[in-house]
């Protein structure tokens, strides 16, 4: 990662998560929230997609803010089945917003599998987003267009990409057709790739980028 990088922490609900922090390359510029994979089954904000996803934005001139939710890592607290670790997302947004390099109406939010579904539930309850993008995002038991919690989404002009792999078997392509029927967004599928993105995570990483990064056709 690039050596600006930065340790940092910040609070979510009384907790102390812990967090990395690429700034943007000019001041005040784009920047995005990263949020990792499922908190029970080993995901981190070193996540290898994660790692891809912000290396990618840093090069795209954007700044960038991995971080663990609570009960990962040294971030405080446990394991909230998706309820606390919405408001952990909620809070690293207004993390960055607070940020004075970052342009706050140039706030994005990425979520990768678990992160994907948290970032969904974080962008239904959050108004002022530039972006949404998501890789192989996992489904909520009753599918996307069904879920009572992203019905606010429900039409939605923001902009969003989702991604995922022909071969995932966790967010399979039809999952993301459902995920239209919720959220008008682009989809990208990625013929051989996997949940895990094991030797493909640079290309799916520089499709997010280009998709966030000035000049893409929103």
């Amino acid at each position: 990662m690039p050596v600006r990088e930065e340790r940092v922490e910040l609070i979510s609900s009384g907790l102390k998560l812990e967090g990395r922090w690429l700034a943007p390359r000019q001041s005040p510029g784009p920047a995005a929230v990263v949020c990792h994979p499922h908190p029970q089954l080993g995901g981190n904000l070193d996540n290898n997609v994660v790692l891809a996803v912000a290396q990618a934005l840093a090069e795209a001139g954007w700044g960038a803010l991995r971080f663990n939710f609570r009960g990962v890592g040294l971030s405080q607290g446990q394991y909230d089945s998706m309820v606390g670790e919405v408001g952990d997302v909620k809070a690293a947004l207004a993390w960055v917003r607070g940020r004075p390099e970052v342009a706050p109406d140039q706030v994005a939010l990425v979520g990768y599998s678990f992160g994907g579904l948290m970032a969904l539930f974080a962008a239904a309850e959050t108004k002022d987003l530039s972006a949404l993008a998501l890789i192989s995002p996992m489904a909520p038991e009753k599918g996307f267009a069904k879920d009572p919690r992203l019905q606010p989404l429900h039409g939605s002009a923001l902009p969003a990409l989702a991604c995922t792999g022909d071969q995932d078997a966790y967010c399979p392509p039809q999952a993301l057709a459902d995920l239209q029927k919720l959220l008008p967004c682009r989809t990208r599928i990625f013929p051989g790739a996997d949940h895990f993105w094991w030797g493909r995570d640079d290309e799916v990483a520089q499709a997010v980028a280009d998709f966030l990064s000035p000049g893409s056709e929103l």
